[in-house]
C-alpha cells in the first residue's frame, strides 16, 4: 500500500502538483483520523447529546481536503 501511496505520491511531484511528502506520514494522517472516528462512536453518542452528529462521509471530505492542501502546500 505504501509503494503504491509512494507512486501517487511522485507522480504528483512530477506534475507539478504536489510538493514532496513521505508516503508514511500521509498514509498515518489519513487512516488516523478514520480509525479515531470509528472507534469512538459510543462516546461520540454519549458526550454528543445536543450537537450535530458528525457522519462519515464529512469525516472523509475533511481528511480529502486537509491531505490536498498539505500535498498542495496550501498548509504546512
Amino acid at each position: 500500500m505504501l509503494q503504491t501511496l509512494g507512486g501517487i505520491l511522485r507522480e504528483g511531484q512530477r506534475a507539478g502538483r504536489f510538493h514532496p511528502a513521505n508516503p508514511l506520514l500521509i498514509h498515518a494522517g489519513i487512516v488516523a483520523p478514520l480509525m479515531l472516528f470509528l472507534a469512538t462512536a459510543s462516546l461520540r453518542r454519549k458526550l454528543g447529546r445536543g450537537v450535530p452528529e458528525i457522519t462519515r462521509d464529512a469525516v472523509v471530505t475533511h481528511i480529502q481536503r486537509i491531505t490536498l492542501a498539505v500535498l498542495e502546500g496550501r498548509i504546512a
